[in-house]
């Protein structure tokens, strides 16, 4: 995490201005200090002055434009019809006969083949700006038939010609009537253009041939054309992060050879070039050394003038990873110039270390070629013959006899020039392309890619009312069609659930783009009638990658030598299979930049940094999507919630929902009854310790703005304070180390936390230096029905567009199947830290604000708003993303607990109570539940009541050479306790405990009631005097009775259970238990293998009984217990301090092998019925018993079989009467028996020998 920084001499201004929700806003970002350059003291800014005039001004993203202008079609074209998909890597004339048309799937002896039809939209690379045009829906194109016989039916001698540009396109350099130029777009998320065939019920578009221009030609004739290949290769991403992939690596002194007429996506010979002609050679480079370093070019072995030079990197921390530059360069061509045009780089670095080197990223060569059709297609184009408006040439085509040629300046819809002797005039008033093919030559068939489910997502939204799109990998849809009906049934949201292949088919012409997932929801936002007060949601439901193009899917026999051979390995891929490795399912949008880890590390380039964002998926208004990767004065506002469910197949099972079937079950069961608890009253913070060397206040910034603000939101919830800072230190050899925070922590999570908020160092593997959270110990808890909220202001804990690591962050929601997170508000690269407060901030001010009907918001809206209302760090914001759904609701209580009286005295409000509680005082509180401010009549279940005794203030350690920081906390609980609610009454009594804070002061009563039958639950809370004594209290010097056991009370000690397990203890005493910490020594406690060191305070894991403060039970979770005996041993006092001890002793057995022990009958000897006992640690698991009982020589008598749905530590299931598998009585003897326990969970079978005495 990167610190804060240095003031500046005058407070910092910036206005920004954007729209959000279609209206327009702006603001004034103040940083209200300066640092005096005269006195070099810091100051504080007192007042300031700001008025804004919106419009006037030039930007062409004007926060005026509130309304949209996008129309989109009502059905798609794919709504109706057979539809069938193929495939093209490069541009040029492409043909479908019979053959591959049957091939494909398409009836061909049943159809009319004038009815064929073909769609593609031909644009590259989708535009990111929401105003730049582009096509809606697919687009029929002109297509040529070939050999028409003017009959219907489909002849061998017939077949169709189309012209498709490929994936990757050319732009014009200048927007200048007479350019000078082109530049290539390399198309970064597919490398195949797709197309659709369909089979009309109407004759289907053909190549028409174009109007004469009005005017005759003027002008030598156009002999020549301006050619351009490109050649590039996405072979490695540097940072694993962006979109700006770079190609062939170079060590020092080392030189490569690259053809542009092989190996690369045109495949065709420069055949024709023009002698001594200029040839124009863009050489895109960049380096990785700490020295300058130059790329000497040279092209078909004669070196250029001019060398590439590369600026050296930086050796500081979070510095950029390489530097790039662009050389142009121009040269003449021969007097006899060669077909295959070769450029060699040999590249140089002053940087001696083996570290340094270098890379192409492209190459551009832009060359004159005769106009001769030398081969069965050519495409052509000058910039030569421009002239002004109107004007006309003629183009000569040699070689052209019985030739076509189409203009295809607009791809889709190609014309055909008439043809005299191979010439054809035309327009020269602009750049205009054109193809020449013979139609009887040989030309590629299409990637056949067989048949397409017809679909319509133009028709989603078209009432308006839609809340809730989800965009699902297609192996996931089953599962994302569960959630859906979850959120439908619970949330009574409208929902839609698509696959990422529908909508690349119907938005991007079949090929994968980030965009066209944005475009569909820039239609559903668009014909949201009001979109400001019904917000829409979309939830990503996949993994993503920043390798866009690797993909269990592709085709290996298609793919090009270069790929297979020198595409980056992904680290930890031993098979070193990109394809199988890559988890790109649903994918995520990536930064243009590629080589700055963070903001500010390269200079002139403020703002930029990698990243990947969901934000882009929400940028809807009209003059939104460019997203600049600057620091810019136009905000770009997410209009809507987006969350993301990173879930993932294993690598050789790319078709298992099972990962996505655990994380949606999730889901639904934290939107259960079965989740109900007061742990939804409970808020947990931690943070890292101050670290003042770099200015960090983790610390200070949690207690001073994170816990003041969730308490100002809602009294009701507990605020719990696991500061590091709190808890003391250890030295070991990787580092420092907090054993006790760590178990703070996890009994935080373990407890279970509505929110968990963490502020300070961490990383994909943590949580702080110290370890105090790890991905191990996230996968390792248990709170399966109390799952928490992650807000974490840290750097990359959740990275997910890696296959290289599954970071801590998605292992907590995707990976623990016991519990976890129900979501994250998260990081998933380097942040920094001041911003980080500012934005975690904005998300405590949202996340427990209720509305008007007391619900709390969706995630995705708080997530939405906190990024708005922290603008200023608008490139810090686009790294916090939300692994959730967005329409996720914290399982707060819906309804309110209200105290009615204390000790008879009725209560004037939640902040003022009449009554004191005194130590040893018999208390009496009475109270309801509420409905919207009505008594609840129907609520019938339980209420908790936890009473804490007064705040006090306690002072952090002061670690990492630190000041210590003042905490105040509120944990001392005076009183823990169930009463039961009748038609939405209820009172509860116990005695206030003799261990208080004597001085007079307001404690709180926390109250949380649940009613599982109308599933609803409720919660409040009351502030009460606490403090003084009670006179004449009556005596007790009884201590309390302790009782333990392992998981559940049918635990005999001494027998086996899991390293992980439950501690259960049943408490009893007349006064009632002591749960305060007022009194030193006084605590609840419980300690493992009477090691002092493992001593765990446990006052806040026990309840009393429900309407009977004398009995309680004490619950505990143990992790990790290494395998073998052991013995756990509590203390407890009563309410008068009396105290008291029990033990239970068991022997921890590996979880993985089911174990048992203490096999017996009882009773043994028997006459009529006995009664089979074990062991074991399977606990909750679903067990097959048998007990098989044979004679003495061997001989089988009889099989007794249970199934036990839900197991205790101990069974008794199987009881036997002494007779056989016939009813017969057996004779009175020895008998031998087997007992085979079978785990239904994993198949594992366990089975032990004993004798019984039988006697009738």
């Amino acid at each position: 995490m990167l610190g804060a920084a240095p003031l500046p001499a005058t407070p910092a201004v910036r206005v920004r201005y954007g729209t959000e929700a279609r209206q327009p806003y702006s603001y004034a970002l103040v940083q209200p200090a300066r640092r005096n350059p005269q006195t070099g003291q810091p100051e504080r800014l007192v007042s300031f002055t700001y008025a804004y005039q919106l419009g006037g001004g030039s930007n062409p993203s004007s926060a005026r434009t509130t309304a949209t202008t996008h129309v989109f079609a009502q059905n798609s074209v794919l709504n109706a019809g057979d539809w069938f998909k193929v495939g093209v890597p490069t541009s040029g004339i492409f043909k479908l006969d019979r053959a591959a048309l049957s091939s494909l799937g398409v009836p061909v002896a049943s159809i009319d083949p004038h009815r064929i039809q073909v769609f593609g939209n031909a644009t590259g690379v989708l535009p990111q700006a929401n105003a730049a045009p582009r096509p809606d829906d697919l687009v029929e194109n002109n297509v040529l038939f070939v050999g028409d016989n003017n009959d219907a039916v489909f002849d061998n001698s017939e077949y169709f010609l189309f012209y498709a540009p490929g994936p990757h396109v050319w732009v014009i350099d200048s927007t200048s009537r007479v350019p000078t130029g082109f530049h290539h777009v390399n198309n970064v998320y597919a490398d195949t253009a797709y197309y659709f065939v369909r089979v009309g019920t109407a004759n289907g578009r053909r190549v028409p041939t174009a109007a004469a221009p009005a005017s005759a030609p003027s002008g030598a004739p156009i002999t020549t054309f301006l050619d351009r290949r490109f050649y590039e290769h996405d072979l490695l991403n540097l940072l694993h992060s962006g979109r700006h992939w770079l190609g062939e690596r170079f060590g020092s002194g080392a030189s490569q050879t690259f053809s542009f007429s092989s190996d690369n996506y045109t495949n065709q010979a420069l055949a024709d070039l023009v002698p001594n002609s200029p040839a124009r050679l863009r050489v895109a480079v960049a380096a990785a050394a700490l020295q300058s370093s130059t790329f000497q070019v040279s092209l078909n072995g004669t070196a250029l003038p001019s060398a590439v030079t590369v600026a050296p990197i930086s050796t500081a921390a979070f510095t950029t990873v390489a530097n790039t530059n662009v050389g142009n360069l121009t040269t003449t061509l021969p007097a006899s110039p060669a077909a295959d045009q070769r450029v060699t780089l040999n590249f140089t670095s002053f940087d001696p270390s083996a570290t340094a080197a270098g890379y192409l990223d492209y190459l551009e060569l832009l060359v004159q070629r005769q106009l001769r059709l030398s081969a069965s297609a050519l495409e052509f184009r000058s910039l030569a013959a421009l002239r002004g408006a109107g004007s006309v040439g003629t183009y000569t085509v040699d070689n052209a006899t019985g030739a076509q040629v189409w203009e295809v300046t607009n791809p889709r819809r190609p014309r055909a020039q008439t043809l005299t002797g191979g010439s054809f005039a035309a327009y020269t008033d602009s750049v205009r392309e054109y193809v020449a093919f013979q139609p009887t030559g040989t030309f590629d068939t299409p990637r056949l890619l067989g048949r397409v489910a017809n679909q319509n997502l133009h028709n989603l939204n078209a009432g308006g009312n839609l809340d809730l799109v989800i965009v699902t990998y297609p192996p996931f849809r089953a599962q994302a069609e569960r959630l859906a009906q979850h959120r439908r049934s619970y949330s009574g949201l409208n929902v839609a659930v698509v696959t990422t292949k529908q909508v690349f088919n119907e938005y991007a012409s079949g090929a994968q783009d980030v965009t066209a997932i944005r475009d569909l929801m820039k239609q559903v936002y668009d014909r949201n009638p009001s979109p400001s007060t019904r917000r829409n949601y979309l939830l990503l439901f996949g993994d993503a990658s920043y390798d866009y193009k690797s993909a269990p899917a592709n085709d290996r026999s298609k793919e090009p030598t270069w790929w297979k051979s020198s595409r980056q390995p992904f680290g930890q891929d031993a098979q070193n299979d990109p394809d199988r490795y890559n988890q790109n399912f649903v994918p995520t949008y990536e930064s243009r930049e590629s080589f700055i880890p963070v903001a500010g590390s390269r200079p002139n380039a403020e703002g930029a940094a990698t990243y990947s964002s969901e934000d882009y998926y929400g940028l809807l208004d009209d003059n939104e999507g460019t997203w600049n990767e600057l620091n810019s004065t136009f905000y770009e506002s997410c209009d809507i919630g987006v969350g993301r469910l990173p879930v993932r197949p294993p690598r050789d099972q790319p078709s298992s929902d099972d990962q996505a079937r655990q994380v949606v079950s999730k889901i639904i069961a934290y939107d259960s009854t079965a989740s109900f608890g007061k742990w939804r009253n409970r808020l947990t913070l931690t943070a890292d310790d101050n670290d003042p060397a770099i200015g960090m206040t983790f610390t200070t910034d949690s207690e001073s703005d994170f816990a003041p603000r969730l308490q100002a939101a809602e009294r009701a919830y507990n605020i719990r304070k696991d500061y590091l800072d709190l808890f003391p230190q250890v030295s070991v050899a990787a580092g420092q180390r907090s054993p006790a925070a760590e178990a703070a922590i996890n009994d935080a999570l373990t407890q279970g936390s509505l929110l968990i908020g963490y502020t300070g160092h961490g990383g994909p593997t943590g949580l702080a230096d110290e370890r105090i959270i790890t991905t191990a110990s996230l996968l390792a808890l248990t709170n399966q029905n109390r799952l928490t909220f992650f807000v974490t202001g840290t750097c990359d804990l959740s990275t997910y567009d890696n296959p290289d690591l599954t970071s801590a962050g998605e292992s907590v929601l995707t990976d623990n199947l016991t519990g976890g997170a129900v979501g994250l508000f998260t990081t998933t690269r380097v942040v920094y830290s001041y911003q980080n407060t500012e934005l975690v901030n904005a998300f405590y001010d949202q996340v427990l604000l209720r509305n008007a009907a007391g619900d709390l918001p969706y995630i995705g809206n708080v997530s939405r708003v906190a990024k708005l209302s922290a603008a200023g760090g608008d490139l810090n914001n686009r790294n916090y993303t939300l692994l959730a759904d967005p329409t996720t609701r914290l399982a707060y209580p819906r309804q309110r607990v209200l105290i009615d009286s204390i000790n008879g005295h009725k209560v004037v409000s939640v902040q003022v109570s009449l009554d004191t509680l005194k130590a040893l005082s018999q208390a009496r509180i009475s109270g309801h539940v509420e409905n919207r401010n009505v008594l609840n009549t129907t609520f019938n279940g339980t209420a908790d009541i936890t009473i804490f005794d007064k705040p006090e203030t306690v002072k952090t350690l002061g670690d990492q050479n630190g000041t210590p920081v003042p905490v105040q906390v509120q944990e001392n609980i005076v009183y823990g306790g169930q009463a039961t609610v009748r038609s939405g009454r209820f009172s509860v009594k116990f005695i206030v405990p003799k261990d208080i804070n004597y001085n007079a002061g307001l404690g709180k009563i926390s109250l949380y009631a649940a009613d599982v039958t109308n599933k609803v639950d409720a919660q409040g809370y009351q502030l009460v005097p606490v403090g003084g004594a009670a006179k004449n209290a009556a005596s007790d010097a009884i201590p309390p009775t302790v009782q333990l056991f392992m998981d559940d009370d049918s635990f005999v000690s001494g027998g086996l259970t899991k390293l992980n397990s439950l501690l259960l203890g049943k408490l009893f005493d007349l006064s009632g238990i002591n749960t305060s910490n007022a009194g030193v020594g006084h605590e609840l406690t419980a300690t493992l293998d009477n090691d002092p060191t493992k001593l765990v305070i446990v006052n806040d894991s026990y309840s009393a009984a429900v309407d009977d403060f004398t009995h309680g039970q004490l619950r505990y979770d143990y992790k990790n217990l290494t395998p073998g005996p052991h013995i756990i041993k509590v203390k407890a006092w009563d309410t008068y301090n009396n105290s008291a001890e029990g033990s239970v002793e068991f022997v921890a057995a590996q979880s993985a092998q089911l174990a048992l022990d203490h096999v017996l009958n009882y009773p043994n000897p028997f006459s009529n019925l006995t009664t089979f006992h074990f062991d074991h640690n399977k606990v909750g698991q679903e067990l097959d018993v048998q007990v098989q009982i044979f004679t003495v020589s061997g001989k089988l008598v009889k099989t007794l079989r249970a199934n036990v749905l839900s197991s205790t530590a101990h069974n008794q299931s199987v009881s036997w009467n002494g007779r056989d598998d016939y009813d017969d009585q057996l004779a009175r003897g020895v008998y031998v028996y087997r007992i085979s326990v079978r785990s239904l969970a994993d198949q594992q079978t366990v089975s032990k020998f004993e004798k019984l005495v039988l006697l009738n």
